[in-house]
């Protein structure tokens, strides 16, 4: 199964968003979207987790977004607790 692995992290207002190799700043508050691409027969389906646990919902900060082989899990008004190893399975 493909698998998309992002790092979230948090240091006081600041944090770092790891996609692979690239590192990006992201403010508390800010909006964070998050993609994975995978290859496989049409009609994929994507499951995102948060520390490899925690399955992540549609909710009011949380939307996921998916067509063909890509996902996108974007996190509004991001915070502290959303520090974390983000995965996307796709199947």
């Amino acid at each position: 199964m493909p698998t998309c692995l992002t790092e979230l992290g948090f240091k006081h207002t600041a944090a770092r968003v790891l996609y692979g190799m690239s590192v990006v700043t992201v403010t508390t508050g800010s909006y964070i979207s998050i993609p994975c691409f995978a290859e496989g027969p049409v009609g994929l389906g994507f499951s995102w987790f948060m520390n490899y646990q925690q399955r992540i919902e549609w909710g009011p900060r949380w939307k996921i977004r998916s067509f063909e082989s890509r996902s996108m899990l974007i996190i509004r008004k991001a915070e502290t607790k959303d520090t974390g190893q983000y995965t996307c399975l796709a199947r």
